[in-house]
């Protein structure tokens, strides 16, 4: 196209620019791993370039809008993932998406300890435990509207929940409806114990399990439609 001369002028020489651009993005060291998809106007200025996380066949394509398709299909396997881990009186939220773990936030809250002893007729206790689950429900509560925030301004498409196995039903009771239906999974958190790269780690086994579930779901639908002479199976 760039030696078309029913092309313009201005229109041959922007792709010769977007060319050299590519070539030289390309031939630089070290190059990050799967796919890079570029996408080049030099008449408007304009190059940008996404790290895809898998394998795309190789294509060049010239038209007056973005072709979109191929990238839009790898980034539609993966879902974006928020995770809160959570104790009484902190959660840290993370993001899982294309295979990288960030933190995208933290929220403190002053915690009062369990108390294990009893004062005068045990009314002491009784007190200082129903004072702390009060504050406990308050910090779930703030968390719960953090998240709700967070997933109506961000394209999220799971929650996963890490908390205190005890702590489970309190939390989730905070949620709002909406968000308790993106709950994929609750993990145990065992008051600390497990590590970040283990969150990590149980996080993308959810993600993994939800994706197993989600195209069994699609294949029983299909065959579904089948049974009742819908749609025909196979080309």
């Amino acid at each position: 196209m760039v030696e078309d001369r029913s092309v313009s002028r201005e229109v041959r020489l922007s792709l010769r620019g977007d060319i050299e651009r590519i070539e030289d993005r390309a031939s630089e060291q070290p190059r990050p791993p799967a796919t890079v998809a570029m996408f080049s106007c030099s008449r408007a200025g304009l190059f940008e370039e996404f790290h895809l996380p898998r394998i795309v066949r190789d294509r060049i394509v010239a038209n007056t809008t973005p072709w979109l398709r191929p990238m839009l299909a790898v980034l539609d396997e993966y879902h974006r993932t928020c995770v809160a881990t959570v104790d009484q009186g902190w959660a840290q939220l993370w993001e899982l998406y294309l295979g990288e773990f960030r933190k995208i936030g933290e929220i403190h809250d002053v915690a009062l300890r369990q108390p294990a002893y009893a004062g005068w007729h045990g009314l002491l206790e009784y007190r200082l435990r129903n004072k702390s689950d009060t504050s406990t429900r308050r910090h779930y509560r703030r968390i719960a509207s953090a998240l709700n925030h967070l997933f109506q301004n961000e394209e999220y498409h799971l929650l996963v929940v890490g908390v205190h196995r005890e702590d489970t039903s309190l939390f989730l009771e905070s949620l709002p409806h909406a968000l308790r239906s993106r709950v994929a999974r609750t993990i145990d958190i065992a008051h600390n114990s497990r590590s970040l790269a283990e969150i990590r780690q149980a996080t993308e086994a959810v993600v993994e399990d939800y994706k197993r579930e989600e195209e069994l779901r699609l294949v029983s639908n299909v065959t579904d439609r089948v049974a009742i002479g819908m749609s025909a199976l196979g080309m």
